[in-house]
């Protein structure tokens, strides 16, 4: 099979004799649709830029003749509006803009500005032809050059997509389609740069949005993407009533992902149906409505490499949104986190807007965020008097990674990967003296991630460790407050192989320095005072080092014993 890895041109698409999943009705929904403008927020690596170039190919006035070619035979020909009439004969009747936003992904404004510069340059040529229409004035061709050589205000610039429609209603004598995919990347660039500027790009998105989508009397229709719902408030100035096809919204929930259907066809074509299990815990779970999905980019990937499963879609761009923001999260947050990461789910309120300002002081921003975004998906709601409850879960085993790959690096950061890969070999192999030396430089050098300080509570702690240790899952089952015994330990690992020691950890907290040992030693005492290890012989489990820390502000005592269960 030959599968359209890296491929989001649709024309491409079709005549590169590609092996693909057909979503051309896709079309026939937007048709459906009556809303003059519309936004789309999914995932990364979905689909978006694909659709979008699709929608351009059908709808464009301009080689209207040989784009429909690229229709033939899919199910779009035969399909029927609302209204009753054929969806083709909507083929090949407007003018379209198309522009993706994906590639502005600068350090700082003044680079972003030029980044959107180009594009926009880009965008003009492609309709070169409007410099020989009449329907332009001389002032026109000049602000068209001024676009074409980069050389146009920041005024004009925000002006570019409302002016360029302008001009082609002026030439066609046709309303326009606006297609703009990825609509938020420059705002998501601008809030994880080393020096945020997000402030400056959503002055400069306001107008270059709200001139385009909102009382543009040449608009025939306005179609974003984006992964983020980024709050429409904040970009367009009042402009409240767009719709918003969030991943709460089952409207064009099939038109994005790949259903159950799609990837079993996939899997019979290329042969691998014995591994469909494996490919469902890996990629599955995505929830958009009422429809489950799966990650298009990672299955495609997959199926391309023979089956092998890996995490793809972490491979295909930097995580920063997702790390910055769990990192600078309260104890709260990260409480809810370790239960997302053991497999739980939480219940929480989700905030669909996102104000980048907001992030790491509104939790509820965080995880609406985070469920656009994919790292989360909604396995049931609960509606109360004035809001929504969701209950949210980790969707896969390999978001399940890329969680563990962004709490690991707030470790390693710190002491350098050659030290925290020692930690936790030192851990795995029974060596507590070393993984005390190295846990002890930890907290010596966090200051500037944590404020460990004499009232620090013992919770943050427990999530601390837990956070640091979750790279050894590959090893070791990892839970945490659950029942054994006559209680609840703090922290298990249980081996994934009999064969090998369990570890079983206990912490407490005292302001006093002096009181360290005897509070370790208490800690310690506790693990066999309450059988903490009784579920250990249930599973077989011959060997177990029983670990009691005490922690004070920076500094710890740990005291720690071996036995045979």
């Amino acid at each position: 099979m030959k599968f359209p890895i890296g491929v989001d041109d649709f024309k491409k698409l079709i005549q590169g004799d590609y092996d693909y999943i057909d979503k051309t009705l896709f079309i026939q929904e937007i048709l459906n649709d009556g809303s003059e403008s519309l936004l789309i927020i999914r995932p990364r690596r979905f689909g978006k830029t694909l659709n979008m170039s699709m929608l351009k190919y059908f709808f464009d006035i301009q080689d209207a003749k040989a784009n429909r070619a690229l229709f033939k035979n899919a199910p779009i020909t035969t399909a029927k509006t609302e209204s009753g009439k054929s969806c083709m004969d909507f083929q090949g009747k407007f003018p379209v803009i198309f522009l993706t936003m994906k590639s502005v992904k600068a350090p700082n404004y003044d680079q972003a500005s030029q980044a959107i510069k180009s594009l926009v340059s880009d965008l003009y040529k492609q309709h070169y032809y409007l410099l020989s229409s009449e329907a332009l004035f001389d002032e026109d061709k000049k602000l068209f050059h001024e676009m074409l050589n980069e050389t146009a205000s920041i005024l004009h610039l925000q002006k570019a997509l409302k002016q360029l429609s302008e001009y082609l209603y002026r030439h066609h004598g046709q309303k326009v389609i606006i297609l703009l995919d990825e609509y938020d990347a420059p705002m998501h660039a601008s809030y994880v740069a080393r020096t945020p500027y997000h402030h400056d790009m959503i002055d400069f998105m306001k107008i270059f949005l709200g001139e385009a989508f909102k009382g543009n009397i040449y608009l025939e229709k306005g179609v974003l993407t984006g992964i983020l719902r980024v709050s429409l408030m904040n970009l367009f100035s009042g402009m409240n009533n767009i719709p918003v096809r969030t991943v709460l919204v089952d409207k064009y929930a099939d038109c994005f992902g790949f259903t159950q259907d799609e990837v079993d066809l996939l899997l019979d074509q290329a042969r691998l149906k014995a591994i469909r299990e494996s490919v469902k815990e890996w990629y599955d779970g995505y929830q958009i409505g009422d429809t489950n999905l799966y990650n298009p980019w990672s299955i495609i990937n997959c199926l391309d490499n023979q089956g092998t499963l890996k995490p793809y879609w972490l491979e295909t761009g930097e995580e920063g949104i997702l790390g910055k923001t769990l990192k600078a999260s309260d104890i709260n947050v990260k409480t809810q986190l370790e239960q997302l990461i053991q497999g739980n789910s939480i219940e929480t309120i989700v905030d669909e807007r996102t104000i980048f300002a907001d992030l790491e002081r509104n939790a509820n921003a965080l995880w609406g965020l985070l469920l656009f975004a994919g790292y989360l998906k909604v396995i049931g709601s609960k509606p109360t008097e004035f809001e929504t409850l969701y209950q949210l879960a980790i969707p896969n085993q390999e978001v399940m990674g890329i969680y563990k790959i962004i709490t690991s690096y707030w470790f390693s950061e710190v002491i350098g990967p050659t030290a925290y890969e020692q930690l936790f070999n030192s851990l795995a192999s029974g060596s507590l003296l070393q993984f005390q030396d190295i846990l002890q430089d930890y907290l010596d050098e966090s200051a500037s991630y944590y404020d460990f300080n004499r009232k620090t509570l013992e919770q943050f702690y427990h999530i601390f460790i837990l956070g640091m240790l979750f790279v050894l899952r590959d090893r070791f089952d990892i839970r945490s407050n659950q029942e054994s015994g006559y209680g609840r330990y703090d922290l298990a690992l249980i081996p994934k192989k009999p064969d090998q020691h369990a570890v079983l950890f206990e912490f407490k907290v005292t302001p006093n320095l002096d009181q360290l040992e005897q509070t370790a030693q208490a800690a310690l005492d506790q693990i066999d005072q309450k059988r903490y290890n009784a579920q250990f012989k249930k599973i077989g489990v011959k060997k177990a080092i029983h670990i009691g820390i005490a922690f004070s502000g920076k500094s710890m005592r740990l005291l720690h014993k071996q036995i045979n269960i």
